[in-house]
């Protein structure tokens, strides 16, 4: 038999939730854990009338569960879960334990039926709009979902809200929300005035550079890297799950939040935009955890320049020297230093809310850096926002040194010459033992050990961009940048 055909069957039979005494009134169907759901569980609750003996009561549809002999009276609630001592240990509720099943996190049809069978009432819930889902706290955003007037009809959407009580237990850094066992708190009449976006959601730009959600007020969620740039009030980014980042700025007010990199927390505000930097304006930051681990710098390919992908990502670039070493000023003020790779050029911003705007520069046009940091953006006062990405290095050690002035020093005894854009060939007066190219993260691409004068070097099949080689003959050595284009 047809789901389709059981349900119209089913509506025959079915007591509706104006008229019956028991209700299914909560429902926690997607619990934020990984991939257990061990905190799932049913509320039943007597609406109202004579006391009911369930024996011989089922859940008919959705999970296997047959009631003992117990008696309830009007107002009182039952629990049923999928652990019982899961459920206990977490939250101090007593439940039964379903005998098996499991509920579906994108929603399903549950039933209850007396001895007899008759449907006494039945939910098909489901995880999106028009039911509560997860940008109203459901659906594994940590709340159950609860009936919010008893005496309503169950069967319809509008009937439900996610859960607002907390139970002061997060799992996996979001609150649990419900109220199994008591009186539903939840109220439908709640307009939700900011509403769980993904950051991916709302930074995305028109043709214009312009965000396609400016304006839009929202709640999203994330880790927080870097520091604050802003002592006064607020500037900092915050990283999402999807690697989706976002920057948090207040003129000045902090609202009691002091930032720390490796929090997570939840931003509720506005989407605004700065000079083509997409930023949300806070109206409440919460505080879920402290001490996450951040994720890994995305590195850029030799041939990828800063643009709307990198803005408040975190990101690494490698093998680049200074253009002008005297534009690092080092003098507590906040500049701009370009760096280049030999093939695309890199705006450093160096902001003087750290620790390298008093440090003198840390190389000259010579030494080959890996910098690593938040991208930003820094366009015209006006649409179309055009360019003006910028890199943020936060400290000290996102600037590191791969070659230096010294390193290129060292006993120069070679002649090179470029043969095409990624060939190229070294003579020297003596016999050159080994050669090894090495990227500019350090691994090696490429080494030989034919002992000869003349060696050829072909990186065409590494990609473009630097790479730091090395040559030797007996106890002396040479190390040269080269670009392959």
């Amino acid at each position: 038999m047809n789901k389709i055909f059981t349900l119209t069957l089913l509506s025959f039979l079915i007591c509706t939730a104006a008229s019956a005494q028991l209700v299914i009134s909560e429902i926690m169907y997607n619990p934020p854990e990984s991939g257990q759901d061990s905190l799932e569980y049913i509320e039943i609750t007597h609406a109202g009338g004579a006391d009911v003996n369930l024996e011989g009561y089922a859940m008919g549809l959705g999970v296997i569960y047959t009631f003992p002999a117990i008696t309830l009276s009007a107002g009182d609630a039952i629990v049923l879960s999928k652990d019982s001592s899961a459920l206990m240990n977490t939250l101090g509720v007593m439940s039964r334990q379903w005998t098996d099943g499991a509920l579906s996190n994108g929603g399903e049809t549950i039933s209850l039926v007396d001895a007899d069978s008759v449907v006494l009432d039945l939910v098909d819930f489901g995880s999106a709009s028009p039911w509560p889902g997860f940008s109203e706290g459901a659906a594994g955003a940590g709340a159950s979902i609860e009936l919010c007037d008893l005496s309503s009809d169950n069967s319809l959407p509008d009937s439900w809200a996610a859960a607002s009580n907390g139970t002061g237990v997060s799992i996996n850094d979001r609150e649990l929300l419900g109220t199994p066992g008591m009186a539903n708190t939840a109220n439908c009449d709640v307009v939700v005035l900011y509403p769980a976006r993904p950051i991916g959601e709302v930074t995305t730009v028109d043709d214009d550079g312009v965000a396609d959600s400016l304006n839009v007020t929202c709640m999203v969620e994330g880790i927080v890297y870097g520091i604050n740039l802003r002592p006064n009030g607020l500037s900092f980014t915050v990283i999402d799950d999807a690697n989706d980042g976002i920057n948090v700025f207040e003129l000045s007010d902090n609202f009691g939040y002091t930032v720390t990199e490796g929090d997570r927390i939840q931003v509720d505000g506005q989407v605004d935009q700065f000079r083509g930097l997409i930023q949300m304006r806070p109206a409440e930051i919460r505080l879920l955890s402290s001490g996450n681990t951040l994720a890994s710098p995305t590195v850029l390919a030799a041939e990828d320049e800063l643009s709307e992908d990198t803005e408040s990502q975190y990101v690494e670039i490698s093998g680049v020297r200074m253009i002008d070493p005297s534009q690092w000023a080092g003098d507590g003020s906040g500049f701009n230093v370009v760096f280049t790779n030999g093939l695309n050029e890199y705006a450093i911003r160096i902001d003087n809310d750290t620790e390298m705007s008093n440090m003198p520069a840390p190389g000259d046009e010579n030494t080959i850096f890996n910098i690593r940091g938040l991208g930003g953006q820094f366009a015209g006062s006006t649409p179309p926002y055009e360019g003006g990405y910028q890199l943020f290095p936060m400290t000290n050690n996102d600037i590191s040194v791969i070659l230096s002035q010294r390193d290129i020093e060292l006993s120069q005894f070679a002649t090179w010459m470029q043969m095409s854009g990624a060939q190229f060939a070294v003579t020297a007066d003596r016999i050159i033992d080994a050669i090894a190219v090495y990227s500019v993260t350090g691994s090696q691409v490429q080494q030989s050990r034919d002992a000869a004068y003349t060696h050829h070097i072909d990186l065409s099949a590494h990609g473009a961009g630097m790479y730091i080689v090395e040559l030797r003959s007996g106890d002396t050595r040479e190390i040269r940048k080269v670009i392959a284009q």
